[in-house]
């Protein structure tokens, strides 16, 4: 019988994807040591899982290197949930570049996902310093601009959905209470923006408009930057931009 995790989960399944994660954000294939290494598995399981994960067409070996590659399977996954969001990045992405140069701060395109957001697209600033990279990468509901603005637009058996669970403390400054999360949604409906302050990753903030077809939002905006560079000032000084963005990229997206 297989062991379970937290939550009931299957601990191989977990222990898979995590590897997997790490494949795919390694610029060229990763040993098996540096698999280990970083995930805190010893080589015998790591070794184990890879080789039901290349039989699967999950993973593939270079036989140069020695390391892992994500393999047909996963990238096959990817480019067919990329594709669904294709219409959107090609009609997104000159407004985008247009926000990008007049506010000169990094960009986030990001989709609703079934727990989170999806960043679809990322135009970097001309500063020197940025964010990470979130291409490709779900951010959680409750400590990312993007999440709190989807949930600002879910009924209540939604939201309880969402925030009657446990909520990960991604930094110090993260907010894991429900009644607070909630609170700050009704400020959002009202505003039609949302901000955070070092909530999703230290040293940095970020706002957020949505970009809005029939009603409901189909993607997302966000301006994210270093917290010395982005402050909350300036943050609120771009809401009109981000918002006219939003806007055109909805009627855009009307006629699509």
């Amino acid at each position: 019988m297989e062991n379970t995790g937290k939550n009931g989960n299957v601990q191989s399944v977990e222990r898979a994807l995590f590897l997997l994660k790490i494949i795919a954000r390694m610029e060229k294939p990763v040993s098996v040591a540096i698999l280990s290494e970083m995930s805190g598995l010893n080589r015998t399981t790591v070794w184990r899982l890879l080789n039901t994960m290349e039989d699967s067409g999950f993973v593939e070996r270079d036989d140069l290197s020695r390391g892992y590659a994500l393999g047909y399977n996963a990238t096959s996954l990817c480019l067919n949930l990329m594709q669904q969001y294709a219409p959107l990045m090609r009609i997104s992405r000159p407004f985008l570049k247009k926000l990008s140069k007049e506010v000169n701060e990094d960009i986030l395109l990001a989709v609703p996902r079934f727990s989170g957001t999806l960043t679809i697209d990322q135009i970097y600033s001309s500063h020197g310093i940025h964010v990470k990279s979130y291409l490709n990468q779900i951010s959680h509901v409750h400590s990312s601009s993007t999440g709190k603005m989807l949930l600002s637009y879910l009924d209540e058996q939604e939201l309880d959905l969402l925030l009657n669970q446990p909520l990960s403390k991604v930094t110090s400054r993260t907010i894991v209470d429900p009644d607070v999360i909630r609170g700050q949604l009704a400020q959002i409906r009202a505003d039609g923006y949302s901000y955070i302050l070092g909530e999703n990753n230290d040293g940095e903030n970020g706002i957020c408009t949505p970009i809005l077809k029939n009603g409901f939002p189909a993607a997302f905006i966000n301006v994210c930057g270093p917290e010395s560079r982005l402050t909350l000032d300036r943050m609120l000084s771009l809401v009109p931009m981000l918002k006219e963005c939003g806007r055109q990229i909805g009627q855009q997206l009307s006629q699509y």
